[in-house]
């Protein structure tokens, strides 16, 4: 499952900037973030960077978190993926296994409900798009390495995730290995290759790693990882704790740590969301979206709040002015995410009530495109399109694009 999580997201481009920022990149770097056991990251043919949740709580601090993501960027820096598209366009039929959804949603109650693409093609054939040779792996350290060095970095949390890992290949079937590491120098190579580099100075952001810790916490709580929090010092462990107690079913322990956190955390909005799902997660709907508000006044364009918040409006409380603004503020989560049977209702009880003809027409027959055939769809697209209103015409563009 694809992890949509806001924080997260603000983190991993922080890091990420760092790493640009000291190598002189000005070129876009996507991400993915997604469920998955197993510590890992790589890149994919469109040099996109896919991030495993447990490398996010297997790693100490930030900076074991950053190098790997210097890893991952160093083997597009070097070229190393358009080394490989060769060989991957020859397995470009590949691209047809598509059986496991990506999924967005909230991280503490497993509101599995905002996403449309898809990520299993990646997850199914990750080996063959990141077996780079081990000399390009061995290039890959080197830039992490310096990377490091620029940014003034001590690479003591790398190798302790390094151990981390080495104990893990120790841990499975010699066919699992081969799968998993075989294309990477031996872990003594790859520690000697941090040792010999490694500089003095260390830089350490302690504000930056307190934002980590609070992620680490948040995944360790949500994926139940119970033996990491040992990691973790309050108030981190208290989070996830907290976290961690609302899937167990008992709110009243979940809500008591999540506000002792609160108290020592005042400045960390982002603890009004997580606050929120867990209120939602047990129906308290109205106390839920008090919680979701304020945390969007902090963040504006953190859609999955937005979403949550628009999901479980009563639109039977708004009077017709306020349904004007309710349809123009959250136009961006339809424009996003078209495919959203919850969003496209939505949308399509407030045409009623505004008496926008051609958004509901348009919407209805979108919201029942599974009943017809591919050929029909595109020639009601192509009808629709010559619409007058800008906003459903743009709408009815991107859907048009994607769609062919």
């Amino acid at each position: 499952f694809e992890v949509n999580d806001y924080e997260t997201e603000i983190l991993i481009n922080k890091l990420i900037n760092k790493v640009k920022a000291v190598n002189n990149i000005n070129t876009n770097l996507n991400f993915s973030i997604y469920t998955d056991d197993r510590i890992n990251a790589f890149v994919n043919e469109n040099k996109k960077i896919f991030i495993s949740s447990a490398l996010v709580e297997n790693s100490s601090n930030y900076v074991a978190l950053l190098s790997v993501l210097a890893h991952e960027i160093g083997h597009i820096e070097m070229n190393h993926v358009e080394l490989r598209k060769d060989s991957i366009s020859k397995l470009s039929n590949y691209k047809n296994l598509g059986n496991i959804s990506i999924i967005a949603g909230a991280m503490i109650f497993g509101n599995f409900e905002l996403g449309n693409t898809f990520i299993a093609n990646e997850l199914a054939i990750r080996n063959i798009y990141s077996a780079f040779s081990q000399e390009q792996e061995i290039e890959a350290d080197i830039y992490s390495i310096e990377t490091l060095n620029k940014l003034k970095l001590s690479p003591d949390s790398t190798l302790e995730l390094l151990n981390k890992l080495e104990k893990y290949s120790q841990s499975v079937s010699e066919q699992n290995y081969e799968q998993n590491f075989i294309s990477h120098p031996l872990f003594p190579i790859r520690k000697n290759i941090i040792e010999e580099n490694r500089q003095k100075d260390n830089f350490f952001d302690s504000k930056l790693n307190n934002e980590f810790l609070y992620v680490k916490a948040k995944f360790i709580g949500h994926n139940q990882k119970t033996d990491l929090l040992d990691e973790l010092d309050n108030p981190q462990r208290l989070y996830a704790e907290a976290i961690l107690e609302a899937k167990k079913g008992d709110i009243e322990e979940s809500l008591k740590k999540i506000n002792s956190v609160l108290k020592k955390e005042r400045n960390n909005m982002h603890l009004l969301e997580t606050k929120g799902d867990i209120l939602l997660s047990f129906g308290y709907t109205k106390e839920a979206l008090k919680f979701y508000n304020k945390n969007l006044e902090f963040f504006p364009k953190n859609q999955y709040v937005q979403f949550r918040i628009f999901k479980n409006i009563d639109l039977i409380k708004y009077k017709e002015e306020n349904i004007k603004n309710l349809f123009d503020d959250n136009l961006n989560l339809l424009l996003n995410y078209y495919n959203n049977k919850y969003i496209l209702l939505k949308y399509l009880e407030i045409s009623k009530r505004l008496n926008k003809v051609e958004w509901y027409n348009f919407l209805f027959f979108w919201t029942n495109k599974d009943k017809f055939e591919d050929e029909l769809i595109l020639k009601n697209l192509n009808e629709f399109i010559n619409t007058n209103d800008d906003g459903l015409k743009s709408l009815i563009n991107i859907i048009k694009k994607s769609y062919l």
